[in-house]
């Protein structure tokens, strides 16, 4: 992933890089970006399994997406008697263990969590020395919550009155409290006010920077965490270094020699999901299966066949190959060493197992040799 990031920048000189997990995470790394400055959890998973004394688990099929933390949430029920509220338009197995399940209308969990934040700071119940921790803009802050009132985000949200009460209940009054949501939060264009909305909520009650506690999205794919700090994204570079960062640009441009195009790239949906609009005519992916992961399979296909040249890194056939004008075999995980980093952003070595089949290398070779015959 960081060379990828290296040959789009260095060899092709182009910022139009990004993980197709983006196409559904968009909203989570603008949001907390803008609220906390890393898109990552902040706890371990080990940690909230274990210290934490309530749960907000919103947008996520905790059991189905995530089993073996399902276990370990579902065992800190029955063992510590931990209280969870969960949040979704629909049912899922972990409500069964849940304290209390808020079933709201899609879209509006913006609204629902300012609710309780309005519920938070109408009892009293919000955290005085984290408030002193974080003043900015706080009094801005409490003139924009003042609008969500209960019988307001009731009627939007169709969650009675009585439950937002006991939801914000819950979560003040067992601290420290810990926040999870997965893709369902981060599919839509409103999730990144939901995002900002809870880092806000954890912030009013003093559950950042506390073991148990913190503001913890939970990626779908393997290594969805890894391929974003290494910089594949339209906007940074590795380690969320922003291209609009005069010193962050003058630092990579002494590294890697050359100078930098500073202006952001386009996102995996600019590229995919508006094929009209898209002034990119070649792409070349990696590793990735984009049609049949697609919510939005048959605009992604006409993208894919209104382009002059397309080029497929992967090891196995598959829907996307059909459209490529050149196939370059792949290795699987056992096929070659590297790193992969959790969702909790544990950095996890993979050595190399058994040999590559075929004509078929590691990802960074092909990537190395693709590089040094542009520079022929």
């Amino acid at each position: 992933n960081y060379l990828l990031g290296k040959f789009a920048r260095q060899v092709l000189r182009t910022n139009h890089i990004d993980c197709v997990s983006n196409l559904y995470y968009t909203s989570v790394v603008d949001g907390l970006m803008d609220s906390l400055g890393v898109p990552a959890m902040t706890n371990s998973l080990e940690d909230i399994a274990n210290k934490a004394c309530s749960l907000l688990v919103i947008g996520s099929n905790l059991t189905e997406q995530h089993p073996v933390f399902g276990t370990q949430i579902r065992q800190a029920i029955l063992r510590r008697k931990v209280k969870m509220v969960v949040a979704s338009p629909d049912f899922y197995n972990i409500d069964e263990y849940a304290a209390l399940a808020l079933y709201h209308h899609p879209k509006t969990e913006a609204i629902l969590v300012n609710g309780l934040i309005h519920i938070i700071i109408e009892k009293g119940w919000q955290d005085r020395d984290s408030i002193q921790k974080y003043p900015a803009g706080y009094k801005q802050f409490l003139e924009s919550i003042a609008a969500y009132t209960p019988p307001l985000v009731s009627e939007i949200t169709g969650v009675s009155q009585d439950q937002l009460y006991q939801a914000a209940e819950i979560l003040a009054h067992h601290k420290p409290t810990a926040i999870l949501w997965s893709i369902g939060l981060a599919h839509h264009e409103s999730g990144k006010q939901a995002v900002q909305a809870l880092s806000n909520l954890q912030m009013l009650l003093g559950n950042l920077e506390k073991p148990g506690g913190g503001v913890n999205p939970l990626c779908s794919q393997n290594n969805t965490q890894g391929a974003n700090d290494m910089g594949c994204n339209p906007s940074c570079l590795p380690g969320y270094q922003s291209l609009n960062d005069p010193s962050a640009i003058e630092k990579f441009e002494m590294a890697w020699g050359m100078h930098l195009n500073n202006q952001p790239g386009l996102s995996t949906a600019q590229l995919l999901l508006h094929p009209t609009h898209s002034p990119v005519r070649a792409l070349y992916i990696v590793g990735e299966e984009l049609i049949n992961t697609s919510a939005q399979a048959q605009t992604v296909r006409q993208s894919l066949s209104g382009l002059d040249f397309l080029v497929l890194q992967e090891m196995a056939v598959s829907e996307t190959s059909r459209y490529a004008d050149v196939l370059l075999p792949g290795v699987s995980f056992a096929e070659k060493s590297g790193t992969f980093t959790s969702t909790d952003r544990r950095i996890q070595l993979v050595r190399q197992a058994i040999q590559p089949q075929g004509q078929a290398r590691p990802d960074w070779v092909i990537i190395a040799d693709l590089a040094k015959r542009f520079q022929a």
